[in-house]
Parts: structure tokens; C-alpha cells; sequence
């Protein structure tokens, strides 16, 4: 049962095939209808406006749930035919969870906001992840493959957007929603992802392969390029002063040298130790 929360949207997606198990088909006039689980009412529908035909057999739906919607259980219908006209009736559903979403919590990157302060260029929107990836990969992703980003994501930076997000510099941001869009359409082609082992070398039929480090299985190119941008991740060098260097006087910078003896402090050498002043 998939989990989606007030105030978001919600990508649905229906597949049909031939047969059970069978190659995929297109269906035609497919409309959705969303009730409540409980009692039944319609929350939306039924209407075929909206629904996006993705691939052979594959439409999707984006529900902009209300955040004002009511928590608990929905049932997603799917209903089609077989023809254009007088075709068999076909119908698929789901049942899906509506929850309340805490304002400190988010789910991605994307979900972030930032408000303008003395220190940040402006404020920075929460955009929507769907739309974001699109826009930048040309690609549709569901929900759930942006979510597997992104806590694939979260290792790999040692930040979370629910413990971090409030308190992100808006370049950091950016840099990690560009991260999250390669590692989304990344990950999407990277089939068995979560069964791997870890291997640095690959030799099959004369063919060898090496990969670039420990995090070449689990993360983007293009990710990891991106993560390398965020300001926690540059080298950082701290420069010691020194009088002869760094203060504004006229010392050499060789602390020997004759030109530095004017602007020492000289010392009796015969009191220094405690004793009086007056040479015998």
C-alpha cells in the first residue's frame, strides 16, 4: 500500500497486458475514480482528463491531493474497454493511503523551502519532484523512484532534508536537487540496485571493467559530481599567522634577520634571571 500526504501530488499509474503475465496493451477511454476506502464517497471522477498514456499499456494520473484532505484509506478505480467502441469493460484498482504531513517534515530535496534572510540571495519554492526531474533529466519518474533516490541520496551527503532542510544555504539546495534529478533517472536504469555486492573489479569473457571508487554502485556520475559542489564537501585549508608574515610592520620576514633587532624588545641578560640590576 503506497503512502502519499496532504498538500502533495500523487502520481497513479495503471499497466494493462493481453492476458495475465502477457505482453503489455493499450486499453481505450480509460477513466479514474478516487473514493474514500470508508464510506464510499467520490473524491474524484470518474474523468479521463488528465490521464497521460506513458507507454504500451502504461497511463498515469497526478492527484493533487488537498491539504485539507482527510487522512485514512482511498480506493484508485481504473476503468476501460477493450475497443474503441463497443469493447468488454476492463477495470483495475489500488488502495492508497492519505496521511497528515508534520510542516517541519520533508520528503525530498524538492519539498524544501527557504525563506529570504540576511545571509540568502532570496528565498528559495518547493517545487514539485515529478515536475523537477522531468525538467531536468526529459524523463517522467514516479514518486516512489524519487523517494529511492533519495534516501540512496541521504547516505552519500550525511544530510536529510527533515533534519537539514530548515537549515540549508540555497546554493547547497540547488546543488542537491540537481543530485537528486541524476540519481532518480540513475537508479531507474540500475536494475538490482538493492541486492548488489561490492566489488571494485568485473572480468567476464576478456571484458574487464574497474570502478572509479567504493561509491561507483550506489551513486550517480552526475550525482556525485553535484555532491562535490556542496560547500561540506570542499577542502578546507586553515592559514597560520605569523608576526613576520601577516602583521603590518616593517619585520623582515626572516625572524634572524639584523633589520628585526630595532623593533625587539632587548633584555638585561644579568637581571633576567632575578638578580639586581647593578653589574659588579
Amino acid at each position: 500500500m503506497t503512502t502519499y500526504y496532504q498538500g502533495k501530488t500523487a502520481t497513479l499509474e495503471s499497466s494493462w497486458s493481453q492476458y495475465g503475465g502477457g505482453p503489455p496493451a493499450d486499453v481505450y477511454n480509460p477513466t479514474i475514480t478516487i473514493e474514500s476506502a470508508g464510506t464510499g464517497s467520490i473524491v474524484l471522477g470518474p474523468t479521463s482528463s488528465g490521464i497521460l498514456h506513458l507507454a504500451t499499456g502504461l497511463y498515469s494520473y497526478q492527484w493533487a491531493i488537498s491539504a485539507s484532505q482527510a487522512a485514512g484509506d482511498y480506493a484508485v478505480i481504473w476503468n476501460a474497454s477493450t475497443a474503441a467502441t463497443g469493447g468488454s469493460p476492463l477495470q483495475a484498482s489500488e488502495i492508497v493511503t492519505v496521511s497528515a504531513i508534520a510542516s517541519t517534515m520533508f520528503s525530498t530535496w524538492c519539498d524544501v523551502t527557504i525563506p529570504q534572510t540576511l545571509l540568502s540571495i532570496g528565498a528559495v519554492e518547493a517545487v514539485d519532484p515529478v515536475d523537477y526531474v522531468l525538467a531536468v533529466t526529459g524523463t517522467t519518474y514516479t514518486t516512489g523512484q524519487i523517494m529511492s533516490a533519495q534516501q540512496v541520496l541521504n547516505l552519500h551527503t550525511n544530510y536529510t532534508p527533515e533534519v537539514s532542510g530548515a537549515n540549508m544555504q540555497p546554493q547547497d539546495l540547488f546543488w542537491l536537487r540537481y543530485a537528486l534529478a541524476y540519481q532518480t533517472a540513475w537508479m531507474a536504469s540500475q536494475p538490482g540496485l538493492f541486492a548488489r555486492n561490492a566489488v571494485e573489479e568485473v572480468s567476464q569473457d576478456g571484458v574487464g571493467a574497474k570502478y572509479v571508487d567504493e561509491n561507483a554502485l550506489t551513486l550517480s556520475p552526475l550525482a556525485r559530481r553535484s555532491i562535490k559542489q556542496l560547500s561540506w564537501k570542499k577542502s578546507r585549508s586553515l592559514r597560520v599567522r605569523t608576526p613576520f608574515i601577516d602583521d603590518q610592520t616593517p619585520l623582515s620576514s626572516d625572524p634572524d634577520s639584523e633589520a628585526n633587532d630595532l623593533y625587539e624588545r632587548w633584555v638585561d641578560m644579568y637581571s633576567f634571571g632575578g638578580r639586581s640590576s647593578t653589574v659588579p
